[in-house]
């Protein structure tokens, strides 16, 4: 499995705006449920992004504290 990270925060969802900013839609969550939003310049999710390769037959919670540990 792939995670996508902008610096070291997963990222769930990208788009690319037409005014040349990202929209990222992180893995974490605001206190009501909804899912964090933040919106970046294309500079700053280019240099900020990574991509680290999980294994994908782990558990959820396993993957988890991987990925804890190559991003914390």
């Amino acid at each position: 499995m792939k995670i996508t990270t902008f610096h070291n925060r997963p990222v769930r969802h990208v788009r690319h705006m037409p005014d040349g900013s990202v929209i990222l839609t992180l893995n974490e969550r605001q206190p009501n449920g909804r899912p964090r939003h933040l919106r970046v310049s294309l500079a700053e999710w280019v240099t900020g992004r990574g991509i680290f390769l999980l294994d994908s037959h782990a558990t959820h919670r396993a993957q988890a504290r991987q990925l804890a540990r190559r991003c914390g």
